[in-house]
């Protein structure tokens, strides 16, 4: 949290920045154990968590992602609700934040609505990190004593308010990559509200106007996070669309989550081709490629919705999930079948960008499912690439 002025914000925040080390190093922990689930090397699922939450850890619940960390046991809770709920409840507390959302972050139209009830110095808002470059980020929608600021670089306007744009150095303090120097990037509105959209996008792209550049998003949560302070709050939230314009990467995302659950044949716009499982294979690993439609169940395709707008599309044949090998957010990274463990690299946001047509975006890296080389080719390599919005980029759904 911050107090009136950097100086003091720097010797305040001291002791609870040196806590936060062992939050990161847990987190780092949790987030490669899934990741290697995701690799598909035989590890079980991870375990949900009890409801209630005190003590400083990760996971996943419900769908989503959480994160809580405190530097004062004892005088702060967390109760996991359903889907993309939580509760908090704090007393004379040090320094907290946890919340609800995704392990990693990127361009979203986060819906959400909130009872927030400080008493002292808190926060409701949009958090996160990215790498490459290092940063934290902060969306901030309400806020109690104290309302945030920094070097003061702009306004925007998105989702119906006015935003102030400020940044803040952090010179050798602890982050997700250990003791570092890093910038944090701050959307504050002029208003406070409880309940509404964030788009993502929005105030991703506006903070590049001013200068201030992204790198490979790192989790996101829609968090409460407090100082000092004591208080409640009861957050949920959800996601109905791709967080804002393509900041120069060919379009709009679109929004997510209108492919009802069902049976599809998946088929590329620029070349015809259906999305298919190499030679009918129902091994780990097999490779997905386009390939003129025949009927086959190897051609088709089960998509679920498991959260608010991310979905697993699961190969009939098969019985395994679309995947993207080694969970790499590496342009070209293959995209291939595996065995469902319910990660990220297995989940995908499927946007609408009109006429039938959808951007199929793999929730870990906000990439685009794409054909390589625009092939127009039978068995053309499937794969993940930066959106562009181009046609081998985008799928049409026909039910089977």
């Amino acid at each position: 949290m911050h107090d009136d002025t950097e100086s003091r914000r720097s010797e305040e925040r001291t002791e609870a920045e040196t806590q936060r080390d062992g939050r990161v190093s847990r987190r780092g922990y949790m987030k490669a154990a899934a990741t290697t689930v995701a690799a598909g090397l035989g590890l079980g699922a991870m375990a949900s968590p009890a409801a209630a939450i005190s003590t400083n850890q990760t996971g996943t619940d419900d769908g989503y992602f959480y994160s809580f960390w405190t530097n004062a046991e004892g005088t702060v809770s967390m109760t996991l609700g359903d889907g993309g709920n939580y509760s908090t409840q704090w007393s004379d507390t040090g320094n907290f934040v946890c919340g609800k959302g995704w392990s990693t972050g990127g361009r979203r139209q986060v819906d959400y609505s909130a009872s927030f009830n400080p008493s002292g110095n808190a926060y409701l808002c949009l958090y996160g990190w990215t790498r490459d470059p290092l940063v934290e980020y902060y969306i901030v929608e309400n806020w109690g004593s104290y309302r945030p600021d920094g070097e003061f670089m702009g306004t925007h306007t998105t989702d119906g308010e006015t935003y102030d744009i400020y940044r803040t150095e952090r010179v050798e303090k602890p982050s997700i990559e250990g003791t570092a120097t890093f910038y944090q990037y701050w959307s504050v509105r002029q208003s406070r509200r409880s309940s509404g959209t964030i788009t993502t996008g929005n105030h991703f792209d506006a903070w590049a106007a001013n200068g201030m550049n992204m790198g490979n998003h790192d989790y996101m949560i829609m968090a409460t996070e407090g100082y000092q302070s004591s208080g409640s709050s009861n957050v949920t939230i959800g996601t109905t669309g791709g967080g804002g314009g393509g900041g120069g990467s060919g379009g709009d995302s679109g929004s997510s989550g209108s492919v009802a659950t069902g049976t599809y044949r998946i088929t590329n716009v620029n070349s015809g081709k259906s999305l298919d499982v190499a030679n009918g294979s129902t091994s780990d690993g097999a490779n997905v490629q386009q390939y003129s439609y025949g009927g086959g169940s190897n051609q088709q395709w089960n998509v679920e919705e498991t959260s608010s707008g991310v979905y697993r599309i699961e190969n009939v044949n098969s019985g395994k999930s679309l995947d993207v090998a080694n969970s790499s957010t590496d342009d070209g990274a293959n995209v291939q079948q595996y065995t469902d463990y319910g990660n990220d690299n297995q989940r995908f946001e499927l946007h609408d960008q009109g006429n039938g047509q959808y951007h199929i975006q793999p929730v870990h890296s906000d990439k685009a499912v794409e054909v390589s080389n625009s092939s127009t080719s039978d068995g053309a390599n499937v794969q993940q690439w930066s959106w562009s919005g181009n046609g081998n980029q985008l799928w049409t759904f026909e039910s089977v």
